[in-house]
């Protein structure tokens, strides 16, 4: 695989959870869901060496996982500045 399809898997995730992310904000606050979103992004994170260890897919899940849980960051910091 090439470099390019990891950034690619982190930016389908990003894509899509920056849309529900501005959902997610809107319901539950921007504290909250960020709060959250560092949690998932620092699991992605501990996961990703033992993911590249174990197999190229289960990195590129770890990858898009990172970029689901990094995704509602953007949101969220819109709107607690904004406050």
């Amino acid at each position: 695989m090439s470099a390019r399809s990891f950034r690619s898997s982190f930016l389908w995730g990003y894509i899509l959870s920056s849309v529900i992310g501005g959902a997610l904000v809107d319901k539950y606050g921007g504290k909250r869901v960020i709060a959250w979103g560092v949690f998932l992004w620092s699991l992605a994170t501990l996961v990703t060496p033992w993911a590249a260890n174990h197999s190229t897919m289960s990195l590129l899940a770890a990858r898009t996982f990172f970029g689901l849980a990094q995704g509602v960051a953007m949101p969220s910091m819109n709107i607690i500045l904004s406050r």
